[in-house]
């Protein structure tokens, strides 16, 4: 993969060589809610792929037509081993394609500042777009995600409140344009005295908020969703329940407004459409530990590990089977060692593919993250498509 790198780097410096060249895709004016799971940056646009490692500060791209990957950056004389890199990325979840432009929240040198940054997709023209104060921003909203949809960067806080000796939890959703203004709008803003998660999805011009809280000396849920208007800023709760006795995990909605809910209980792993202020059972599962299915772009994946061999059930949103079986029916081409046995996360997924990262600790020293692909659509076929061991 090494001399692909060089190769992309080479074409990116000639306007005759675009095969691999990352070009403005119509992917790119919405969030990507199907990555939204796992932190570390995953984008796709029509012609390739882009991201971070969970491991190391680089972004990587995968050219869907040619198989060539590398690290993000059209210098050809770089290093790839500091900050100066076009790949370089203090902070990598933070990731987002827009309109032909990269987007990224990140400090600079040892400022405890934060800034808006943005690039080419090739990761030349860096420029700050915006500072994000401190103590007037980072301290005070405690931002756990920053998405950029439809030309504004909203940030998704979980604060850390005390009044006297008790601590809340102030929940903000964070909007701001895509350039040098401190111009920030509260759309949504609400405390807690109890746990909670939360969830936001962005679906044309709304924003939904899925917000489940607990006490922290029992295991009964209540969760609230609300629906936020982007443009005027008004806001409606769509969805409430109080004393769910199963855990819950992240919300999806999908391009027409359907909402669904992931859970689990002692005995079943369950996937629900919520419909006219009730759960609706779409697929339920044997239940392995609580474990609790995701949802993604069109399907809700469930994960199992007998035997210490992953095995995944996956569905569509009506409950239609689309595969059960091995996750790594064929193995991952190109990875050393068993994929079984190496640390696990998903980074996110559509109809077509799963995106998950495998790392290996077995050198401290010298950590291994790998990307990997798994095509939906060809028997599970597994495609690494970058990792630190390039």
């Amino acid at each position: 993969m090494k001399k692909a790198a060089v190769i992309l780097l080479v074409c990116l410096l000639l306007t005759g060589c675009t095969d691999s060249t990352p070009v403005e895709s119509p992917k790119g004016q919405d969030a990507q809610n199907q990555f939204m799971f796992f932190p570390a940056s995953f984008q796709e646009t029509e012609d390739f792929y882009l991201g971070s490692n969970m491991i190391g500060n680089y972004l990587h791209y995968y050219d869907k037509a040619t198989g060539i990957s590398g690290v993000l950056c059209a210098d050809p004389s770089c290093g790839h081993d500091n900050s100066n890199c076009g790949a370089y990325m203090e902070d990598g979840p933070t990731v987002s394609v827009w309109d032909g432009k990269l987007y990224w929240v990140a400090p600079e040198g040892d400022s405890r500042d934060k800034y808006l940054w943005r690039s080419d997709l090739s990761g030349m023209n860096r420029e700050k777009l915006k500072i994000l104060s401190f103590e007037d921003f980072i301290i005070k909203y405690q931002p756990q995600r920053y998405v950029v949809h439809r030309g504004m960067l909203y940030a998704l806080g979980d604060a850390n409140t005390v009044t006297g000796t008790e601590i809340s939890s102030w929940v903000t959703l964070v909007a701001t344009p895509l350039d040098d203004s401190q111009e920030f709008t509260v759309l949504h803003e609400e405390s807690f005295d109890q746990g909670i998660n939360s969830t936001v999805r962005f679906v044309g011009d709304y924003a939904y908020i899925s917000q489940v809280t607990f006490p922290l000396d029992r295991i009964i849920l209540d969760v609230t969703i609300e629906k936020i208007n982007l443009i005027t800023g008004e806001a409606e709760t769509i969805y409430a329940e109080e004393g769910l006795s199963e855990s819950l995990g992240a919300l999806w909605v999908t391009p027409e407004g359907e909402l669904y809910l992931p859970g689990a209980d002692e005995e079943f792993g369950y996937l629900w459409r919520l419909e006219e202020g009730s759960r609706v059972e779409v697929a339920r599962w044997q239940s392995d530990g609580l474990a609790i299915p995701k949802i993604m772009d069109g399907i809700a994946i469930y994960l199992t590990w007998p035997d210490q061999v992953r095995y995944i059930d996956i569905v569509d949103l009506n409950g239609e089977p689309v595969y059960s079986g091995k996750l790594y029916p064929e193995g991952v081409s190109g990875l050393p060692g068993d994929p079984d046995a190496y640390s696990f996360g998903i980074v996110g997924g559509d109809r077509d593919k799963l995106i998950l990262n495998l790392q290996d600790h077995g050198d401290i020293t010298y950590p291994q993250d790998y990307t990997v692909l798994i095509d939906l659509n060809n028997n599970m076929e597994a495609t690494i498509l970058w990792s630190t061991a390039d």
